[in-house]
């Protein structure tokens, strides 16, 4: 199953590195269950603390993916004419994925990108009220992972990996979540 994550300049960097550990490594003994990809507007990409990133694929380059990523960031906030190429490429990607899953402020970008009208969703834990108030068709409520059928949303930065996990669970069953967690040793108890 082909995983495609979104990056581009000032995307938060466990937003989209998480969610590749999980699903560049969930296996069923020794078969890989995804293949995940990145995909951006231009190389390199700039994410939010300066790490850069060659993706994989271009938006014109990019193949159809079972599940896309949208990640969040500094990168989603700022003058909407800056975002209309990432707008359009997630819509027409979306169009034709199965899933698509937002992380953070990446819930900002679906969106914009016409995709959550009438949702309930959720994102980072600040950008709830400006979200409710950007987008008063949405639904905002307080949760780690909302599942609304094809259309997946979580809260803040690390809650990607807890989406990534969920949808191995519920696409490969949650033995094979669980086993990844395990791999990855996510759930640290303070």
């Amino acid at each position: 199953m082909k995983v495609g994550i979104l990056v581009f300049d000032g995307v938060e960097v466990l937003d989209f590195a998480g969610p590749y550990e999980v699903f560049a490594g969930a296996r069923r003994g020794e078969d890989t269950l995804f293949k995940a990809y990145t995909v951006g507007e231009k190389a390199p990409v700039v994410c939010s603390g300066g790490l850069q990133v060659i993706p994989d694929f271009t938006f014109d380059t990019a193949p159809e993916f079972a599940v896309l990523v949208v990640p969040g960031g500094p990168g989603t906030r700022g003058e909407e004419s800056r975002l209309q190429n990432v707008y359009r490429y997630i819509a027409r990607a979306a169009a034709k994925a199965e899933i698509v899953a937002g992380v953070c402020t990446g819930t900002y970008l679906m969106a914009g990108a016409g995709l959550l009208d009438g949702r309930t969703v959720t994102t980072h834990h600040r950008r709830r009220e400006a979200l409710r108030q950007k987008y008063p068709g949405l639904k905002v409520v307080s949760a780690k992972v909302v599942d609304s059928g094809r259309i997946i949303t979580s809260a803040g930065v690390s809650s990607g990996i807890d989406m990534a996990l969920y949808l191995v669970g519920r696409i490969c069953g949650k033995e094979t979540a669980e086993k990844e967690k395990e791999r990855i040793e996510y759930g640290m108890h303070l």
